[in-house]
């Protein structure tokens, strides 16, 4: 029976990979406008059309994020929306900024795992002080630019908040998705890609947790 339960588990666990890279690289690029908000439209998946993302609507960066250093700062967040249970809000949003170049100096990463580093952001879209790396060290200043992580905040925050929520709605089949997000030169926010296996719950533990408090007793026993 055991090794039968392990067997289904890996069954589960090939599935939501092989789905989670469909969702996270077959980005419909169609943008609906709501005010200053940009949501993602999933009704028609495509690959070509997700490899035009940038280029046709050739989205530059914000300026601000560019003199912090040149590359796509991400701005992750895990939204959680369950039947009832459990809890239902947007979890305060993490930003992950690159440190390590890849394939050469014109590109730049911000996976952790990888170099890249996470700072978390408070409900007023502040971003904190100091960084994480993977290892949990503690990192205060850029590594390339030198600029420290202090007096940075997110534009319209709270658009952000329901854009992830509009988002998370087209996807009613999965409770906790992770989703990023970049700012362009408008302080409009863009969808880069959401992750339905990983959503990054280690990191918001480390600024946010613990974050199933409410429940922590009803889990444990």
């Amino acid at each position: 029976m055991k090794n039968i339960i392990i067997l289904e588990l890996k069954k589960i666990d090939r599935f939501l990979r092989r789905l989670n890279l469909t969702l996270e690289y077959n980005k419909e690029v169609r943008r609906i406008y709501k005010n200053t908000s940009a949501v993602m439209d999933f009704n028609h998946p495509s690959i070509k059309e997700a490899k035009k993302y940038w280029r046709k609507y050739n989205i530059r960066l914000n300026p601000k994020w560019n003199a912090f250093c040149a590359s796509l700062n991400n701005i992750h967040g895990s939204k959680y929306i369950p039947e009832n249970i459990f809890f239902n809000h947007v979890m305060p949003l993490l930003n992950n900024f690159s440190l390590r170049p890849a394939y050469n100096n014109k590109n730049y990463i911000d996976n952790t795992e990888a170099g890249g580093v996470v700072c978390g952001i408070d409900k007023h879209g502040n971003v904190t002080e100091f960084c994480y790396d993977s290892k949990f060290n503690k990192i205060f200043a850029h590594s390339f630019t030198l600029k420290p992580f202090k007096n940075i905040a997110l534009p319209n925050f709270c658009d952000l908040e329901k854009i992830i929520v509009q988002c998370h709605e087209r996807l009613p089949h999965f409770n906790l998705v992770g989703w990023d997000f970049g700012v362009d030169e408008f302080n409009e926010y863009f969808e880069i890609e959401h992750s339905l296996l990983y959503p990054g719950l280690n990191y918001h533990q480390v600024f946010n947790g613990p974050i199933f408090e409410k429940y922590l007793y009803e889990i444990f026993i």
